[in-house]
């Protein structure tokens, strides 16, 4: 047996099937390198329709600002690695194609998977997401937003979105047209996804109302869809951005279950810990049985890049 040397990793992930998440991602030194367009737009809902069918994860939000954007969504069978890598790696290559541009789109580091323990902290953060262009300031109702933002009346509605006609290779291994759904989380299975629909549009609704009156309380204006679009894509905030913030890894309302779900969090931590030096102490001893060492369930990188073996883990699906 023959491993090749690898680094000291970032903290290791553990996607455990069925979970809910709240994605972040930032683009490069804040710029506004999604500032939309026509060709942004269609590009991001493209992209996200492509990985979300080749790595199937359930989308039930979407809102792509000028310089990050923010997915809702459910991780069936432990892809989402899978799929954040691919829609990271399309939309930057494609971007900077058709920008005419290199280096990178996305900031390192600056990926944030968020997991939401119930259907609740699923809503709540589906509303945060939804009211996002609201609560930055850009326009007064969050369906101005000229970006992509997934609108609740368009819930469990199927939308065909072609390919775009720039950097995407006509015979290449992309499809011509992927199609765009946005479903409800878990733990609302009693509705309907008109009825989840209604729910959630009421509740963005309330939120932006409560953002407009702090915005007239304190003489505040929204920048305006117009304004929004003229600016340059080279240009970023100028309100600086604070560092040393914490980076929250589990969102849950209920005081208990959030207790809960960080101490799982630090268990899966102290357990890899503990299988990673046992792994890399046989690899060192020239020792055959290195792969026989059990990680955690939820390992991921060193499951499908070392073939290690896992607590239950499923099979990872085919790049």
């Amino acid at each position: 047996m023959r491993l090749h040397f690898f680094r000291a990793m970032t903290r290791p992930r553990n996607p455990i099937a069925g979970t809910s998440y709240l994605l972040t991602r930032r683009c490069v030194q804040r710029q506004f390198l999604l500032l939309p367009s026509d060709a942004a737009n269609n590009l991001f809902r493209f992209v996200l329709a492509y990985a979300a069918r080749k790595f199937p994860v359930a989308v039930h939000t979407a809102c792509v600002m000028s310089n990050h954007f923010h997915l809702v969504v459910t991780d069936p069978a432990e892809h989402l690695s899978d799929f954040m890598h691919r829609i990271d790696m399309l939309l930057g290559r494609a971007l900077n194609a058709h920008y005419r541009r290199g280096e990178s789109i996305f900031a390192q580091g600056s990926y944030s998977p968020v997991k939401l323990v119930d259907g609740d902290d699923a809503l709540e953060k589906m509303v945060y997401v939804l009211a996002n262009p609201v609560e930055a300031g850009l326009v007064a109702r969050g369906d101005d937003w000229p970006g992509v933002r997934s609108a609740p009346a368009r819930m469990g509605k199927r939308e065909t979105i072609h390919r775009p006609n720039f950097f995407f290779r006509k015979k290449g291994p992309t499809p011509e047209a992927a199609t765009l759904l946005f479903t409800k989380p878990p733990g609302f299975e009693g509705e309907t996804e008109e009825e989840f629909a209604r729910r959630l549009e009421a509740a963005v609704e309330v939120h932006e109302e409560s953002i407009r009156q702090r915005f007239r309380e304190r003489k505040r204006k929204f920048m305006g869809p117009k304004r929004v679009l003229s600016q340059s894509r080279n240009d970023f905030p100028r309100i600086h951005e604070r560092r040393g913030n914490l980076n929250p890894r589990v969102a849950c309302r209920d005081k208990w279950r959030r207790i809960a779900a960080l101490q799982a969090n630090r268990r899966f931590l102290e357990d890899y810990r503990i299988a990673l030096k046992e792994f890399r102490a046989r690899l060192k001893r020239g020792s055959e049985d290195a792969l026989e060492v059990i990680f955690p369930k939820g390992t991921y990188w060193m499951r499908v890049h070392y073939g290690v073996r896992c607590e239950s883990a499923p099979v990872p699906a085919p790049s």
